[in-house]
């Protein structure tokens, strides 16, 4: 488990995306950093909007081909990449250097790749978790500290959200959150076996998982993107817990959910209704 950066590489970060991380301070959570091994993306509405590589003495940005479309065409300082990797085949990469980083990523190219963003469907499931991101900004007692989590071992499943609910002080222990529509058939039974091998793949694993989460919250904290918690260090508990927040479709929701509660008593479910 790692979705940290190396501290040679995150004394640049510091360094060298001030200005980053003041425009995602000022998009109250329109915009959305986090870390991963030697990486970082940058998410809007839930979507990747880019990928961060470091390199020796610069960075690659990975973005897809329809968010970059006509963002930075005209710009021959910022010339596309050729690749030949086929995983990467439909994205466009840069080699961007320390100097031109805050022209590239300054404010109007953010904002076109984020109108390129809403023009392509993406689930209302990937949409949800971004507001409940943004929704539970600037509390004491609560952090989304990740999303879409994964490891080895874990089969290429993925955690849609990871929180970290405050106990006394200093100390936070994990919550692990899964994002369903009402009407998803997964909710019977998928979705608590899913939060059951997650919350036993934490456990089992707790040290790296601790190890990992408080150094991630300690970097994420210098960035000063978030102000909340205001704690600069936090101790992980060793408990796990998990939740479903469940959004729409209530009718058919509420029957699925009685099955998941009979199934998974212990898994605590938010049902979101969209009463006028």
């Amino acid at each position: 488990m790692k979705r940290y950066l190396d501290d040679s590489f995150f004394k640049r970060f510091i360094q060298d995306f001030q200005f980053l991380f003041k425009l995602i301070r000022n998009s109250h959570g329109e915009l959305d950093l986090r870390l991963r091994d030697n990486y970082f993306n940058i998410y809007y509405r839930g979507n990747s909007m880019m990928k961060v590589n470091f390199r020796k003495k610069g960075y690659q940005v990975v973005i897809h081909k329809k968010f970059a479309e006509g963002v930075f065409d005209q710009d021959n300082r910022f010339l596309e990449v050729l690749h030949t990797v086929k995983r990467l085949k439909g994205y466009h990469i840069y080699n961007i250097g320390p100097e031109l980083l805050h022209s590239f990523l300054q404010q109007k190219n953010l904002k076109r790749l984020a109108s390129n963003v809403k023009k392509v469907n993406h689930s209302e499931e990937i949409t949800f978790e971004q507001t409940l991101i943004t929704d539970n900004m600037n509390r004491e007692d609560y952090l989304v500290i990740d999303r879409q989590v994964t490891e080895k071992g874990m089969g290429g499943l993925r955690m849609d959200l990871l929180g970290l609910r405050q106990g006394e002080g200093n100390t936070y222990a994990f919550e692990v959150i899964e994002v369903k529509l009402g009407n998803s058939n997964e909710l019977k039974r998928d979705v608590g076996l899913q939060l059951d091998r997650y919350i036993s793949r934490i456990k089992a694993n707790n040290a790296d998982w601790k190890q990992n989460y408080e150094k991630v919250y300690r970097q994420l904290k210098q960035t000063e993107v978030f102000d909340k918690p205001s704690i600069e260090a936090i101790n992980i508990l060793p408990e796990v817990s998990g939740r479903v927040v469940v959004i729409g479709y209530s009718g058919i929701a509420k029957k699925n959910i009685k099955i998941l509660k009979q199934n998974h008593p212990d898994i605590i479910v938010n049902q979101m209704e969209h009463l006028l």
